[in-house]
This record gives C-alpha cells, sequence and structure tokens, in this order.
C-alpha cells in the first residue's frame, strides 16, 4: 500500500474512532511523549487599492500572502487531518491520524519518544473540502504543496505550539 492508500486507510480508521466503532482514548502514560498545536487560516485579501493590507506580506511570487501569525480575524482550521509518521520525513510508518477540533487546536499524546513526521496534505481526503487550494504560510517555504514537520521527542517529552497557517487565497496561488 503506497503513501495515498496508507493515509485513506488512517482517514478512515480516525473517522471510526471519531463515530464511536473504535476507541483510541486510553489515558495516556504520564511518562509518554506529545505533541500539541493550533491551525488556522492566514486570510489575507488584497485589493487594486491596497495590494498588501494588514495581516499580509510579499510573498515569494511577488504577491501578497498571509504573514504567518494568529491575526484576531484569521478563522482557526476545523477538521483538517494531519497524520503522524514514524521515522524521518517523509516518514516510515503511518503511525496515528487526528482532525483539528472546533477551535483549530490537535494534539497527539501517549507517544513512545523517537523521530516523527508530522504531515498535512490539501490535497487529499477531506483536506480538499476544509483547505482547497492555498499556500502554507506557517512553516514557511511548503508553498502549495504538502507540508511536513519533523519532530524528535525524548521520553516524556511534550512539545506545544507546532502550529500551522494556511493562506487559501487565490493570490496565494502561483
Amino acid at each position: 500500500m503506497g503513501r495515498a492508500g496508507a493515509y485513506a486507510w488512517l482517514l478512515t480508521l480516525a473517522l471510526l474512532v471519531a463515530c464511536g466503532s473504535a476507541s483510541d482514548e486510553a489515558a495516556p502514560d504520564p511518562g509518554t511523549a506529545g505533541i500539541s498545536g493550533q491551525i488556522w487560516l492566514d486570510v489575507c485579501e488584497p485589493t487594486a487599492d491596497d495590494p498588501l493590507p494588514a495581516g499580509c506580506i510579499l510573498g515569494p511570487q511577488g504577491t501578497a500572502v498571509g504573514n504567518g501569525i494568529a491575526d484576531p480575524l484569521d478563522p482557526v482550521l476545523w477538521s483538517a487531518w494531519l497524520v503522524l509518521w514514524r521515522g524521518a520525513c517523509p516518514g516510515e510508518i503511518a503511525f496515528l491520524a487526528r482532525a483539528s477540533e472546533q477551535d483549530g487546536e490537535y494534539e497527539f499524546t501517549g507517544l513512545p519518544g523517537g523521530v516523527y513526521c508530522l504531515f498535512i496534505d490539501q490535497t487529499v481526503g477531506d483536506n480538499v473540502r476544509v483547505l482547497g487550494p492555498g499556500t502554507w504560510t506557517l512553516p514557511a517555504g511548503y508553498g502549495t504543496g504538502p507540508v511536513m514537520l519533523q519532530i524528535e521527542l525524548e521520553p516524556g517529552e511534550v512539545l506545544r505550539g507546532l502550529n500551522f497557517a494556511y493562506d487559501p487565497s487565490e493570490a496565494a496561488a502561483p
């Protein structure tokens, strides 16, 4: 099974968990690691009169894109799917999948120490509907492709603030 097939399988499993057909809600061992963060839409709406409005920066294509900062009017992203892969990016084995909550927050707990790859692909599954075409503005440098963030966790370590920002504006597209 390829990466796309594994991703689709994980999304199906996650939907079963969300609907109560399966459960991964076991209390995490306090000696285990975890990661958390938030995903938001990095709104940037340039006009002919204001080509670089507040909340925007000049992107690599010379067009206005979101600034990668959670501004007060930037909405959080609910139901964006994240996949945690075991091993260095692009990952070796799909390990867990989660959707962001209504407040845009996501969390993976109960992880053994090790190296992981946190992966979001806006072209697969429900992420097509939730994200649509656009540009990743945090972490910077991913453009319109999937975003991958390599994480190394020590046993019991908890990393917070692993955030993602996505600019869905037409101006962000190359």
